[in-house]
């Protein structure tokens, strides 16, 4: 039976320290979380939830938080308060822009935005410097902020289907960083913070707006992974794709091409 509000017992519960509420119909209109250190795990993914209530900060003990496919448009300031998060979803929702405290949160590890309308970050997104992963993939951003250079930690990054052409220099800065995909947006070239990424084992630059490849692109001593396809190559760079690609196919890495180059290598 699907459920339209939080139970009003459950936080009655001392020990209670997941809370697993998904796949029901609670929207948390006016509804006010009480003050509780002990839960860890907040699950409300597929709800229909339109703002996220300023009152979520009193869950001062969460360290998971998925608030997944539902509605959100808003999320009220407040849940800068949650210091103790270190994984926050937000996938499949309808958000414009992030509240100012939630630049606070500091111990995030994860933080999942995939499928929303987000437009641009603000530059306290370098405040985040314990995250690990982040996905920014199906946005609507144009830029991401140079402050992306403190995500020393940073270890995978999602930009793609953005409208991105250009990355900040500072993103070279971050050598822990082994996953960028970065495809299907507006790039007519390969930024250089990104041939700066000495460790990528994963590089995605597909379904852009790329014609040549700048020297140096090949050196990525520990690439495992490297996806080319559908950018408008000139017939020079593909000779050249097609050389550099069979020579990394020896070393047991992936490369994924366009048909066009496909059929210059078959034959």
């Amino acid at each position: 039976t699907e459920i339209s509000e939080v139970p009003d017992r459950v936080f009655m519960h001392r020990n209670l320290t997941e809370l697993l509420l998904r796949g029901n119909k609670i929207s948390l209109a006016g509804y006010q979380f009480p003050v509780n250190p002990n839960l860890q795990k907040l699950d409300l993914l597929g709800n229909d939830i339109e703002t996220v209530p300023a009152s979520v900060g009193n869950l001062t003990g969460l360290n998971s938080l998925s608030l997944s496919y539902n509605r959100i448009k808003e999320i009220d300031l407040g849940i800068g308060k949650l210091r103790n998060l270190t994984e926050l979803s937000f996938y499949s929702n309808r958000l414009k822009s992030l509240p100012e405290d939630f630049y606070d949160l500091k111990e995030l590890k994860v933080l999942d935005l995939y499928f929303n309308e987000l437009e641009r970050l603000d530059v306290k997104l370098g405040n985040l410097t314990s995250m690990e992963i982040l996905y920014l993939s199906n946005n609507r951003l144009i830029a991401i902020p140079e402050s992306v250079k403190e995500l020393s930690n940073l270890k995978e990054l999602y930009l793609h289907n953005n409208r991105l052409s250009n990355l900040p220099e500072g993103l070279g800065s971050l050598k822990n960083l082994n996953i960028l995909r970065m495809n299907d947006n507006y790039f007519s070239h390969v930024p250089q913070s990104v041939l700066n990424l000495i460790h990528l084992e994963n590089l995605d630059i597909s379904h852009n707006k790329m014609e040549t490849l700048p020297n140096g692109f090949w050196d990525f001593k520990d690439i495992k992974m490297l996806s080319m396809a559908a950018n408008p190559w000139r017939d020079s760079t593909l000779n050249e794709i097609v050389e550099n690609a069979k020579r990394l196919r020896g070393r047991q890495v992936t490369v994924h091409l366009n048909t066009l180059t496909q059929v210059i290598e078959d034959n």
